[in-house]
């Protein structure tokens, strides 16, 4: 059997408390469950092989939060919003759970 792609660690009631990643470069980034898109950090983006795939530009989950916070409310139907949110889902998942639970 093949190696997987990446293992999230769990604490002792189900949280998230870290993840092992055996991808680099752009094969990272086509997996939208690990993808953080500009929140990589220089040290991460040198250490996971990411340089020259994303923009140099980092931004903290927060700021894309706030980035995607304001596309939202420029979409005029709830259809609108629920279709950037999904793509977001496609995307980057780690954004789309974080701009959801910020809008609950």
């Amino acid at each position: 059997m093949g190696t997987q792609c990446y293992e999230f660690q769990y604490g002792e009631y189900g949280n998230t408390t870290g993840i092992t990643i055996n991808l680099g470069g752009y094969d990272l980034l086509r997996h939208n469950n690990i993808n953080k898109g500009t929140a990589f950090t220089t040290e991460q983006r040198k250490f996971l092989g990411l340089s020259g795939f994303l923009p140099p530009q980092e931004k903290t989950l927060e700021e894309q939060v706030a980035a995607s916070l304001a596309i939202v409310d420029e979409k005029s139907t709830d259809f609108e919003r629920y279709i950037y949110i999904k793509s977001l889902y496609d995307t980057n998942v780690v954004l789309a759970h974080a701009l959801v639970a910020r809008s609950i």
